[in-house]
Parts: C-alpha cells; sequence; structure tokens
C-alpha cells in the first residue's frame, strides 16, 4: 500500500504507465474496507496505516475530478445541449459519489446488492457466523477423536 500510495503522490511527468491503475486498486481497497466491520484485518490495517490515512482524501478528490464529465471542460452532448460539469463558482458538481452503492463503485466491482456500507449494530448475528469458520461434521468428528485419544494416553 506504501509503494503504491508513493507512485500515486509522484509528480505528472515522473507518474509510471500503471498510475490509472494503482488508483483502480487504491479505490477498491478503500470500498472494500467501507464494507467491513472494525474487526477485520483491512479495515483495521488501513486504519492504523498513516500514509493511508494521510492520502485517502487525496485519492477521494483525485478519483472525482477523474469521474466529471468532459474532465471538467464543457462539453456539447449529442443533442447540442451543453453539459457544465462545474458550477458558475468553479466547485465541481456536488452529485458525484465514488462509495459503496455509486456508478464508480458498481463499475470496480462492488455491487451495491452485494456489498453495503458497514452499520455497526446491523445484521450483527449473520456477520458473526459470516466470520466464524464453518466445519463440517467429519472435521468435528476428528477433532473429537484427537482429544480423547491425548486423555487416554495420560491415563
Amino acid at each position: 500500500v506504501g509503494r503504491a500510495i508513493d507512485v500515486c503522490e509522484l509528480p505528472s511527468s515522473d507518474r509510471p504507465s500503471n498510475y490509472g491503475v494503482l488508483l483502480c486498486c487504491l479505490n477498491a481497497l478503500r470500498l472494500r474496507s467501507q464494507s467491513l466491520p472494525p474487526q477485520s484485518f483491512l479495515y483495521h490495517y488501513l486504519d492504523s496505516h498513516d500514509k493511508w490515512k494521510a492520502f485517502e482524501d487525496t485519492l477521494r478528490r483525485i478519483t472525482i475530478e477523474q469521474q466529471i464529465p468532459g474532465g471538467g471542460v464543457a462539453v456539447p452532448n449529442i443533442n447540442g445541449e451543453v453539459i457544465n460539469p462545474v458550477s458558475s463558482d468553479g466547485r465541481q458538481s456536488p452529485d458525484i459519489n465514488i462509495d459503496l452503492g455509486s456508478v464508480f463503485a458498481t463499475e470496480l466491482g462492488f455491487s451495491a446488492s452485494i456489498y453495503k456500507t458497514y452499520v455497526p449494530g446491523e445484521d450483527s448475528e449473520n456477520k458473526e457466523a459470516a466470520t466464524q469458520p464453518i466445519e463440517d461434521e467429519t472435521q468435528q468428528g476428528d477433532a473429537k477423536k484427537k482429544k480423547n485419544k491425548k486423555k487416554k494416553k495420560k491415563k
């Protein structure tokens, strides 16, 4: 993560050709961590990564700039109407969303029907069950047999 951020912070003349791919990967990490509970490894890792926390706002800004129709330049559409993505005061359109549930997230593979922003307390039973390893009956039986053998050896 740190090396990818270092590359993304290079001046535009020094950026490698895979700059866009790195931004997509970092956005995928950002989106996935939004869908995970705070106990998860990825959430905890990114939350404790100083370079990530310092870069996250920059990543969001760059991504929003990339999502502005026409690259921020007024562009006519097929009907001859001009699409002006920048408001009269020079700020970008406020309706660009790059979080879970957005078109951007869906294009990266984070479908709104599968990935939802984690809300503490919501569906806590299902989330706890999902994080527990599933053991089938044979695995449980094998574990019990091993414990019984150890008990017999002690006697």
